[in-house]
């Protein structure tokens, strides 16, 4: 019986843990436009508790000649679950839109404080946000406490698209974490990006 009940723990615990490493940042626009302001989407299996997560805007702060990461925005998400189609979209305003990292960290709000560094404890999904390197001291800062394996950032610009109308997105929805593998086209805030 015992046995049977450590079982049934154990395969609980891992299910939640996938449906939970399933929810990713799946659209974000941080260039306003005329037909929408900034906002990350989220995206996962319909009706996923985020419960416990936050979504962090960490920017580059430079001080006594070195750049630090530094929480520049903190969204609470408790209480909050994706919709009946597994989207869940979330306003901003005022976010860094030129170097920063969008984390959807897996602890709650709480635990970071702007204007100070953040410490990351587990990250869902995260995107190095910018038209520069992995490299670049501004940016190096927040990989470093973000994704130190990255090797690439995204950023709402290129031939042919419109900062501000088109934003970055994942196709097909979802993806895997971390990947960075994001195209711009028209923005679809809180639906399908296909």
């Amino acid at each position: 019986m015992k046995r049977q009940l450590l079982g049934l723990f154990a395969a609980f615990f891992v299910l939640s843990l996938t449906s939970d490493a399933q929810v990713v940042l799946n659209e974000i626009n941080l260039v306003t436009g005329p037909n929408a302001g900034q906002f990350v989407e989220l995206h996962g299996p319909a009706n996923q508790s985020v419960d416990g997560h936050a979504l962090v805007v960490v920017k580059s702060s430079f001080s006594g000649g070195n750049w630090t990461a530094t929480v520049q925005d903190v969204v609470d998400l408790q209480g909050e679950s994706l919709d009946g189609e597994g989207f869940l979209l979330l306003d901003g305003e005022g976010w860094q839109n030129t170097v920063a990292g969008v984390v959807l960290a897996a602890q709650p709000a709480s635990e970071f404080e702007p204007n100070a560094p953040p410490v990351f404890t587990g990250i869902a999904d995260a995107v190095l946000y910018g038209n520069t390197s992995v490299t670049n001291p501004q940016m190096a800062a927040i990989v470093a406490v973000v994704n130190p394996d990255a090797t690439s950032t995204v950023y709402e610009g290129g031939e042919g698209v419109n900062a501000g109308t088109d934003g970055l997105s994942r196709v097909p929805d979802g993806g895997a974490t971390l990947d960075q593998e994001f195209v711009m086209q028209a923005l679809s805030p809180g639906s399908s990006n296909v």
